[in-house]
């Protein structure tokens, strides 16, 4: 028996959309994707919200609607709260999250941006050394529509999805 692979992709991300669903209207709580840090002896500082905030960059990149205004001060938010995890993470990285929010808030070009992008390239070595927001390529990001059963494994992983 063959499994639907993308089915079960579907599945994964469903709470994705719901999580995004909670950051839209008046009464948005933002606690679960705003950086939150933390700390092990065995990593350092890190951010305790990165893997929900790549959850609802994911959920917005998929969606048909993906540029509608009603995202834009979500995207912004989440790219913000990504430069400072990227600026502080005692790992430092670039981190997918970075891509989606920089790929997705270009879209609205908005100058007061330009500001944003600067910061992200700047803030650790890895990104100034390797990340260009000039240089973001669709088709380099995972979408569930083109992904085969290799990305759908390794945005799981990504993810933490270890079911």
């Amino acid at each position: 028996m063959e499994t639907n692979y993308r089915k079960l992709l579907d599945q994964m991300m469903t709470p994705y959309d719901e999580m995004l669903q909670s950051l839209i209207g008046n009464h948005a709580d933002f606690s679960k994707v705003d950086y939150l840090e933390k700390h092990s002896e065995k990593y350092g500082k890190s951010d305790a919200n990165y893997t929900n905030r790549l959850k609802v960059l994911l959920a917005i990149y998929n969606r048909e609607d993906r540029y509608a205004p009603h995202y834009e001060p979500i995207v912004r938010r989440l790219l913000v709260n990504e430069i400072i995890d990227r600026g502080t993470n005692s790992f430092q990285g670039i981190g997918d999250a970075l891509y989606y929010a920089v790929f997705l808030l270009q879209k609205y070009e908005r100058e007061q941006d330009q500001i944003l992008f600067q910061q992200a390239k700047e803030a650790n070595f890895d990104t100034y050394a390797g990340f260009d927001p000039e240089l973001i390529l669709e088709n380099y990001l995972f979408s569930k529509d083109a992904a085969n059963i290799e990305d759908c494994i390794n945005i799981a992983s990504e993810l933490g999805e270890d079911v």
